[in-house]
């Protein structure tokens, strides 16, 4: 059953800081972790670490300065942080933002209150690994994990063989409302067509990804590559438990509308032209079966 307008109301204030970070990373068309990050920077440059802040403003130190001691600073308890902000400060302004980052780590481990390993057991709960797309063909692929794991997956990367596949062809792209599990063949299209989650601005790759039904089954949506798209779990539940719509426009194109009425297009990563089996018109004059001019 579809939610009455008071608990649409009460989702989106539960959901109010996952919405605001969607529609600004769409807003500025970044990735969906990257506003968070400029989120939580401008809340640590606020309130958190007034100097820092101070010396941004006053032209002495850059943002890649401010924020090498706002990364530094996190893990840094409230009641330590103040004299670690004014210790890092001292020399911000005369040396360049990666010799700041040696000394900024070199201090929060002299500083730090707890042990190392204390640290570094809280640290293991934020685990992560991103795959970003570059330029000619290229990507990026960042791992933060134990120092060991790291180094175990750098030397297996090294040694890993890549291969590349084409494209598909031949798939059933639509079953209606025969069934709502999606067929291989079809799966095997939208990872093609898609290769990433669908919300404007997430690189996750489609691997690790649903494929969402764009209009729900339970109203009625279809099991057709026209109302599929894959969605990482996090924008997967924007999808769902917020005011987000998304809108297949034709051709894979999606358009999402926000909870505040702002539009943002979603591309294909691929664009998957279908094949015509329909013989083209013979010329006039011709018969369409063997080419010999008609009869008058």
């Amino acid at each position: 059953m579809k939610p009455s307008f008071i608990e649409e109301q009460e989702a989106l204030g539960e959901h109010f800081e996952a919405i605001a970070e969607a529609e600004l990373a769409c807003t500025i068309r970044v990735p969906r972790r990257t506003a968070e990050n400029l989120i939580a920077e401008s809340r640590a440059l606020a309130g958190e670490l007034p100097a820092t802040r101070a010396a941004l403003e006053a032209g002495e130190i850059s943002y890649q300065h401010a924020k090498v001691v706002i990364n530094q600073a996190w893990s840094v308890p409230d009641e330590a942080k103040a004299a670690f902000e004014a210790e890092v400060l001292r020399s911000a302004g005369t040396v360049t933002a990666s010799k700041l980052k040696n000394r900024a780590r070199l201090l929060r481990e002299r500083l730090h209150p707890e042990t190392i390993r204390a640290r570094h057991q809280k640290s293991v709960r934020d685990r992560a690994m991103f795959f970003e797309p570059e330029p000619d063909g290229m990507a990026s692929l960042t791992l933060y994990d134990s120092a060991e794991k790291v180094a175990g997956a750098y030397e297996r990367v090294m040694l890993a063989a890549l291969s590349l596949q084409g494209p598909e062809t031949g798939a059933v792209l639509s079953v209606g409302r025969d069934r709502y599990a999606v067929p291989e063949d079809l799966k095997r299209f939208l990872r093609v067509r898609d290769k990433t989650c669908r919300f404007p601005g997430c690189n996750r790759s489609a691997a690790h990804c649903d494929l969402d039904h764009s209009l729900d089954w339970q109203f009625d949506g279809l099991t057709a590559h026209d109302n599929l798209a894959h969605l990482c779990p996090a924008c997967h539940a924007l999808k769902s438990e917020t005011g987000w719509r998304v809108l297949h426009l034709g051709g894979g194109t999606l358009e999402w509308t926000s909870p505040t009425g702002r539009t943002f297009v979603s591309e294909p990563a691929t664009v998957i032209r279908s094949v015509s089996t329909t013989p083209s018109p013979a010329p006039p004059g011709r018969d369409a079966q063997s080419g010999v001019p008609t009869p008058f």
